[in-house]
């Protein structure tokens, strides 16, 4: 079976990386467990996110949810300039209030539409608040904290208006294999449902060798890697939010209890008694 690794580790509320190399590694399919923005300054690459290519463009904002599985492809032939920020979830809940949902980029972009790509005014505007971000970070200066935090929380606020006021992020295309793409949003809307190679195959009107090859071609991960990925997600989550062991585990489509304690203690390192012990 494939493991899909997690990569970094984020012990505090956030981090911001600016960085410009070449970067000549293949990279492979990941995880975070934080959520991910990465802008792109200059150079060509593009994100493969839950099977959907995107090609980026200088000024445009990438968003990576926590537990999207993805990876990055990068032209090694010119220099790859970009942004990128790690964002503790924890850190926009308690922030967010009423009437401003600090994760609200990321809720919208979680419905393939990943990239967005601002307009010149509202371009420029992000991005003035980015680098105010950066230099706080960066100054070592008396209220750096505080101010850091106040940086972050504005810039997010004018992406979430720059993405709610926009009409363009609808046209921005990506590539994807639409019967892979349709697989996949059948799978994470339904963990509970029998979700073997065979039942899949034949609810989408497939061979089963056929669905196995083409899932791996297009997500670089086979079907039962993805799917139990997926599931161990969901029962964290449930297990998080205050659900009993035995329910989490029924409700994200562990029909066994010994293989979901052996497949969660293999992911997470832990047992799901470390997040609940109901």
């Amino acid at each position: 079976m494939d493991h899909i690794d997690k990569r970094g580790y984020l012990n505090t509320d956030y981090l911001l990386f600016h960085i410009n190399d070449r970067n000549k590694d293949e990279h492979s399919f990941h995880y975070h467990e934080f959520d991910k923005i990465v802008v792109l300054l200059s150079g060509k690459a593009s994100y493969i996110i839950e099977g959907r290519e995107y090609f980026l463009e200088p000024g445009d904002v990438l968003f990576v949810n926590h537990h999207d599985i993805h990876k990055p492809v990068i032209d090694p032939d010119e220099p790859y300039n970009r942004i990128v920020l790690w964002i503790n979830r924890d850190f926009l809940t308690t922030h967010s209030t009423d009437d401003c949902d600090l994760s609200l980029c990321f809720k919208l972009s979680g419905d393939a539409k990943c990239l967005f790509r601002p307009d010149a005014s509202d371009r420029e505007r992000c991005m003035r608040l980015l680098l105010e971000l950066e230099e706080e970070l960066s100054a070592g200066r008396y209220g750096a904290k505080t101010a850091s935090d106040a940086a972050l929380i504005r810039y997010l606020i004018s992406l979430d208006r720059a993405m709610t006021s926009s009409d363009t992020n609808t046209d921005i295309p990506f590539r994807c294999d639409r019967k892979i793409a349709d697989i996949l949003a059948y799978i994470n809307s339904n963990l509970q449902a029998d979700l073997s190679c065979d039942t899949l195959a034949g609810r989408f009107f497939l061979s089963r060798s056929y669905l196995m090859h083409r899932f791996r071609a297009e997500t670089g991960y086979t079907l039962h890697s993805y799917v139990l990925q997926k599931r161990l997600f969901y029962s964290r989550k449930l297990l998080e939010e205050g659900f009993s062991i035995n329910e989490a585990a029924l409700a994200s489509g562990f029909a066994d209890y010994t293989t979901y304690l052996r497949a969660f203690k293999k992911v997470f390192n832990c047992l799901p008694s470390d997040f609940n012990d109901k």
